[in-house]
């Protein structure tokens, strides 16, 4: 099976909500989205949200926005550049949040 079938069959498998699927895309995912965040996040906003927190929001969004058919993922790189958008998106907006406060 090629990488890119191997691809789509667990993306496949993700939309049908197996717990499995959702399970490898987190686990093959998260340390690197945790090192973004953190990035992002910064010394002064780290007091108010972690990353891993947002990433718990982000996986929540993804999964139930996938399930719906929100998505058009091909390749894993689009899968990463989306999961990247998502996790900036939710840190900007906490972080207009926690600004306003």
């Amino acid at each position: 099976m090629s990488e890119n079938a191997s691809f789509q069959n667990l993306m496949q498998e993700a939309i049908a909500g197996r717990e499995e699927a959702a399970n490898r895309i987190v686990e093959d995912h998260t340390d690197a989205l945790v090192r973004v965040a953190r990035q992002r996040i910064g010394n002064k906003l780290a007091q108010r949200i972690d990353a891993e927190d947002v990433l718990q929001s982000v996986y929540r969004s993804f999964f139930g926005r996938l399930h719906d058919g929100q998505f058009e993922i091909r390749t894993g790189r689009d899968l990463w550049n989306l999961l990247v958008r998502m996790t900036l998106n939710k840190i900007c907006r906490q972080a207009t949040y926690h600004h306003r406060q």
